[in-house]
């Protein structure tokens, strides 16, 4: 619509017409095309019909990633790879004889570099700035171990927590705030309550694991830097609930054996479900919200 309404488009057609000894005509009161057939009758041009007969009608899918897939005119398949086509332009800059012999353009492409990494990737080391939103503010990721040309979710697991196992084996759940939205601090107490019969549905076991801001374990006297199933002295609430907490003080009574250490600055939590149910897989069941109390 927009080519067929351009003034331009219209003049160009004009100016063929005048030039063109034949039977078609433009009306410039109407600004319509018309021409006279063998029989003397006038017809009306429609140039949008026109247009509609030569156009190309398809549909664009995009199969994640950075790839797309469309049909051509002939009806095949083509395979759009955004992410590939960036690299391959890339590494033509970075191969290009003058890029190598130029100080000036080398120079450049190492600040672009360090500037790329400070502004795109140190971010990532934050779980809260990338994942898969979960109810309760938890992150995860679907493709861990399979990422494909996923290279985003690629470069934070490998910035945020070095490496990780297929979803199939470990399911991975993470956490920067609390259930409000704010930034996890040990100047806090936070509660994490399971309600009864809702523990992580898993084949094997469970932790919650704690890292302080640089995502490194936190030294603390007790030397317990996650619970889980392997805490075989877990108290449960009185209704079959179970409580842990989350903070920089020892908690006093029975509630100690359920505490997870904090430092007394930021801190980030970190969920693992080893043999993980289908449920857990496609985040039907997620851990519960982290409370500030």
């Amino acid at each position: 619509q927009t080519i067929v309404n351009n003034p331009a488009v219209t003049q160009i057609i004009e100016n063929i017409v005048k030039k063109t000894d034949g039977n078609v005509s433009y009306n410039a009161t109407t600004q319509e095309f018309s021409y006279t057939d063998a029989n003397g009758d006038s017809h009306v041009i429609n140039i949008s019909d026109l247009v509609k007969l030569n156009e190309t009608v398809t549909t664009v899918t995009n199969n994640g990633s950075g790839s797309y897939t469309y049909k051509n005119e002939a009806g095949t398949d083509v395979v759009i790879n955004v992410v590939n086509d960036v690299a391959d332009n890339f590494q033509t800059i970075v191969n290009n004889p003058a890029a190598k012999k130029d100080p000036a353009l080398k120079k450049a492409m190492i600040e672009e570099a360090h500037k790329a990494d400070k502004e795109l990737v140190d971010p990532l080391l934050q779980f809260r700035n990338w994942g898969i939103p979960l109810p309760g503010n938890w992150t995860t990721a679907d493709n861990c171990a399979a990422f494909g040309t996923d290279y985003f979710t690629r470069t934070a697991i490998a910035k945020s927590n070095i490496l990780v196992n297929a979803g199939k084996e470990t399911k991975y759940f993470y956490q920067d705030l609390d259930s409000k939205g704010s930034r996890l601090n040990g100047s806090k107490q936070y509660t994490l309550t399971f309600a009864k019969g809702n523990l992580p549905p898993v084949d094997g076991f469970w932790s919650l694991t704690l890292y302080d801001k640089h995502h490194f374990f936190y030294p603390n006297a007790i030397k317990r830097y996650s619970v889980g199933t392997k805490n075989r002295d877990l108290k449960y609430n009185v209704d079959g609930s179970l409580t842990l907490y989350v903070q920089h003080a020892e908690p006093q009574g029975d509630k100690k054996a359920n505490w997870l250490p904090s430092p007394a600055e930021d801190f980030c939590l970190y969920f693992r479900c080893y043999g993980p149910k289908q449920s857990v897989i496609k985040n039907q069941w997620t851990p519960p919200s982290v409370v500030k109390i």
